[in-house]
């Protein structure tokens, strides 16, 4: 048996690769729908809460904030 195995993705647990394959999903959901948490949200088949709440979590918000600034310049 090999002790050396760190798994398929290195030393990340699966509840790592979980959460970054999560991030991932959710981002691609906001830039396919312009922003629209309800839409994304809807696409999950999640609520609006629970999405905001993933988002937070995993500080989405801030990111999709520097990748579209546009979309959040009230000026």
């Amino acid at each position: 048996m090999n002790t050396d195995y760190h798994g398929i993705w290195g030393n990340e647990s699966l509840e790592a690769v979980r959460d970054k394959a999560g991030m991932q999903a959710i981002k691609r959901a906001l830039e396919l729908y312009g922003g629209n948490k309800s839409k994304a949200a809807q696409a999950f088949e999640v609520t609006k809460s629970n999405l905001y709440h993933k988002m937070k979590k995993n500080h989405i918000e801030q990111l999709y904030y520097i990748l579209s600034p546009s979309k959040y310049n009230t000026a």
